[in-house]
């Protein structure tokens, strides 16, 4: 996960500010976003309600 936030934050923060990605972002930033989708991927997941479950589930471990 470490490798996956260096490489957000030195490739894609460009874009981001570029196309003013996180203008509307409250809480919930680029980087974050990405996290969880590739999150979902990794883990096969097939919903946000499955994102969701697995994360409340796992929480701690996270």
């Amino acid at each position: 996960m470490k490798m996956i936030k260096f490489s957000i934050r030195n490739n894609s923060k460009k874009c981001v500010n570029c196309y003013k990605g996180d203008r509307h972002a409250i809480k919930f930033i680029y980087c974050d976003q990405f996290m969880v989708m590739s999150f979902a991927q990794f883990t096969d997941r097939s919903g946000l309600k499955d994102i969701e479950t697995t994360f409340n589930l796992d929480s701690a471990d996270l």
